[in-house]
């Protein structure tokens, strides 16, 4: 699910500056509508200045991350793994990603990876990410 940020930045495309809600109205609705939530409080991880400062072209820092376990509804266990390109956001390879598509866990693992595949084509292709000016990483 996308929050309002991002739906707001989609809309403004859609229909123009002129014609669309303010972001503010756009999370609003949504929480109305059951469907937002507010985000638990985390710890702060220790701020790092500019992790990727020397990263200045696509392919100079690829970035691995397992995003946790779960499993699916025939009792698989599934260890999703994502692979990034630092400097795009660009996700390489998606072998798992969280809720986005483990809410609901598809039945066995084959149904489970088409539902990353499809994640991965949205992530890369439509979804605006705040790190790259609200742009889907595909644009770069």
């Amino acid at each position: 699910m996308w929050g309002a940020p991002k739906l707001w930045v989609k809309m403004r495309e859609a229909v123009g500056a002129d014609r669309c809600p303010a972001e503010s109205t756009v999370s609003e609705i949504l929480r109305r509508h059951g469907l937002s939530r507010v985000a638990k409080r985390r710890g702060r991880a220790v701020p790092t200045e500019q992790p990727f400062k020397d990263c200045r072209e696509a392919n100079a820092v690829w970035c691995a991350d397992f995003k946790g376990w779960f499993r699916t509804t025939n009792g698989r266990k599934c260890t999703p793994l994502t692979i990034s390109d630092a400097h795009s956001r660009y996700l390489l390879c998606c072998q798992g990603l969280g809720e986005a598509t483990a809410q609901p866990p598809r039945v066995h693992l084959g149904a489970q990876q088409k539902a990353f595949e499809a994640f991965r084509r949205e992530y890369n292709e439509e979804r605006p990410h705040e790190a790259l000016g609200q742009r889907p990483p595909a644009v770069f």
